[in-house]
């Protein structure tokens, strides 16, 4: 799939998302982050590196579609001090706030000290990895700083970049094992674009295995 605005600009039609004030500014924000910095350069070269966006792209797609797939329950309100929903929730609030979360989840990536690591074709050492692995706590940071931009979501788009690499036995980057189902559909829209998009280091994998 490549990244063409017109993409972008159908991402609402593509998962029936209603178009509101958030996501119309998440949607900008996504377009200004592929434009500007090490995006920029490798969109301009057509670089290994601008897998990227096109999976964050991918990722909120399975991420709206999977959510939609869900049933309404008691576990969705958002509870900022544990990190998780609770209580009956309006689900299409919900579900915008995943599908944000998954759009935005990499956005700290091309923000690590040594962005070219994520062009490697080949290994990397146990200093490049812990390198590659703090784009999360970045994007965290950073979407922070947009408060007036998601009118009240900030907190929980910017959780779902923080957390996107955790796995319910605790074995991700953080060790967070209590998942909100926000983070396992989070878990799961990353790990189906993961695998079955090209990328500098890893096989492709086809969508039917």
């Amino acid at each position: 799939m490549k990244l063409r605005e017109k993409s972008i600009d159908d991402f609402c039609q593509i998962i029936g998302l209603k178009k509101d004030v958030e996501v119309d500014n998440s949607l900008n924000l996504f377009k200004k982050w592929t434009q500007e910095g090490y995006l920029a350069k490798k969109r301009k070269e057509i670089g290994p590196a601008y897998w990227i966006p096109v999976h964050s792209f991918n990722t909120g797609i399975y991420a709206g579609l999977i959510s939609k797939k869900i049933d309404d329950d008691e576990s969705w309100i958002w509870d900022a001090n544990n990190f998780l929903w609770k209580e009956k929730p309006n689900i299409k609030e919900k579900s915008k706030t995943v599908i944000l979360g998954n759009l935005l989840h990499d956005y700290g990536k091309p923000y690590i000290k040594c962005p070219e690591l994520l062009d490697f074709k080949d290994g990397i050492n146990f200093n490049q990895k812990s390198m590659i692995k703090k784009h999360s706590l970045i994007g965290f940071l950073k979407l922070n700083y947009q408060t007036s931009i998601f009118n009240g979501y900030t907190n929980e788009v910017s959780y779902i970049s923080k957390f996107h690499h955790e796995r319910p036995d605790g074995s991700g980057y953080l060790g967070l094992k209590n998942l909100s189902i926000g983070l396992i559909i989070t878990m799961i829209s990353d790990n189906i674009d993961g695998r079955t998009s090209k990328r500098p280091y890893t096989k492709q994998v086809s969508m039917k295995k």
